[in-house]
């Protein structure tokens, strides 16, 4: 692509309809093709889960590049000389970084490809869709949403308005359905943006735009139509609608099952969603069921020490705890502790967590208020490690739960001494409130596979 580019603009760029950067183009997508060793769907072909990692936090094989760079016209619209090449050059040399998760370079050419695009040509629907795409991941990717929704609605309106042109004119089916399958892509990943961002609103009126759209292209059970209603079904638990979300989680579940098989990551994200929209129903009886079949299929999978396996243990100790079942929540708990300890990815927000609980459980049993205070005392110690206020309230918390345990035990001046030290740590912290586990770092917000990646 490097040489290419210097022969557009170094060696006699102006002679009309003559291309030897073509030649350059054509070998650099070769050694691409050759890179690939495996051959998986154009990202046009899937819709991803809201809980899934996104793009650039997978491994995906080179071939992935190849496939999207032959998805763009070799010789560009209307081209009348070498530079006319040089936005699908910057285009495809992007997609490498891309590639190699070289953010910056790679944002630096889809920039300089989009801003190269000639207005006269009318923005190749297929190359300048393609840049907003990807410049929409990596914003994503970076935590700018407000950006990234920018650019997925830009790649949107570009492909929608191709498409509605289509109408009106004979064309090729499979060109057609490939753009229907990247504008698929661009509405799942917009409303997963607004979904990140908290606009639920926005983020529901894109999966239903979607849900008409693939409903007029695939069955009622094609896969595609599947996990969009389980991302219907996300909005719908943010919302608090908890029986819709649960009719749509579940009927993705027994639905994706038969095409995935029950050990599909989807599948087991999506029995840990349903467990959690149970459990929030106070249906605790099958939320304890359902997190009990989620965790043998996780072992199966990942095996005993893995912090999926791990997440499932700490909700199976939650609903435990709603159910009184001190004991059997303290073991889940423990496992749970054991395994994000040793576990490289290991996230301390999650041991504090658990610790917490742990503490709880022991507390509320009444018999080892000792343990209880062992517990709490080790969360104060890692949370004494932050030291940018960010855990200032659950600090505050922690010490006036631990002031009520001394106060139960008739210790009247270590309870002041906790309280007075809450009140110093944060004024409002509320105290004589027992400590919840609505306060504590929720384990229902935790990926697994996000932190995996």
């Amino acid at each position: 692509y490097n040489e290419a580019i210097h022969n557009i603009f170094n060696n006699g760029h102006d002679r009309a309809r003559s291309w030897p950067c073509q030649a350059d183009l054509s070998r650099a997508l070769e050694a691409i093709r050759k890179e690939g060793q495996t051959e998986p769907q154009l990202y046009s072909e899937t819709t991803p889960i809201f809980d899934s990692p996104l793009e650039l936090e997978r491994e995906v094989g080179a071939s992935n590049v190849a496939r999207r760079a032959f998805e763009i016209s070799v010789t560009p619209h209307g081209a009348a000389s070498d530079r006319a090449f040089a936005p699908l050059l910057l285009h495809n040399l992007g997609l490498v970084f891309y590639q190699t998760k070289q953010i910056e370079n790679a944002m630096n050419m889809f920039s300089l490809a989009l801003s190269s695009i000639p207005c006269s040509t009318g923005r190749d629907p297929l190359l300048a869709g393609s840049i907003h795409y990807h410049m929409g991941q990596i914003h994503l990717f970076q935590g700018d949403a407000e950006e990234a929704i920018h650019h997925f609605v830009e790649e949107s309106r570009i492909l929608q308005k191709f498409l509605k042109e289509m109408e009106y004119c004979s064309g090729d089916d499979g060109f057609s359905n490939m753009l229907h399958g990247r504008l698929q892509a661009s509405f799942s990943y917009l409303s997963r943006a607004y979904f990140d961002t908290g606009l639920y609103t926005e983020s529901m009126l894109c999966c239903e735009q979607l849900l008409r759209l693939q409903l007029a292209l695939y069955t009622q059970h094609d896969i595609r139509v599947l996990i969009t209603t389980y991302n219907i079904g996300k909005i719908h638990y943010k919302e608090s609608r908890l029986q819709e979300a649960l009719d749509a989680c579940g009927h993705f579940a027994k639905n994706a099952t038969i095409q995935l098989g029950e050990r599909h990551e989807h599948i087991l994200t999506a029995l840990h969603h349903i467990g959690v929209i149970q459990n929030d129903k106070g249906l605790l009886s099958s939320a304890v069921k359902t997190f009990t079949k989620c965790l043998g299929l996780k072992r199966e999978v990942y095996g005993g020490f893995h912090i999926s396996v791990a997440e499932s243990l700490v909700e199976i100790g939650v609903v435990h705890m709603e159910l009184g079942n001190y004991t059997r929540a303290l073991m889940a708990y423990q496992r749970a502790l054991d395994i994000m300890q040793t576990s490289p990815h290991n996230d301390p927000s999650c041991v504090v967590m658990v610790l917490s609980y742990m503490g709880q459980a022991h507390y509320w049993c009444g018999v080892d208020l000792d343990k209880a205070l062992m517990y709490y005392q080790r969360v104060l110690a890692m949370l004494s490690h932050v030291t940018d206020g960010s855990n200032r309230d659950l600090e505050a918390r922690v010490l006036t739960t631990i002031g009520e345990i001394h106060l139960d035990r008739g210790e009247v001046r270590e309870a002041m001494d906790h309280f007075v030290a809450a009140e110093r740590t944060i004024p409002s912290a509320g105290v004589g409130s027992q400590l919840s586990i609505d306060v504590l770092p929720s384990i229902q917000d935790f990926n697994p596979c996000a932190a995996m990646a």
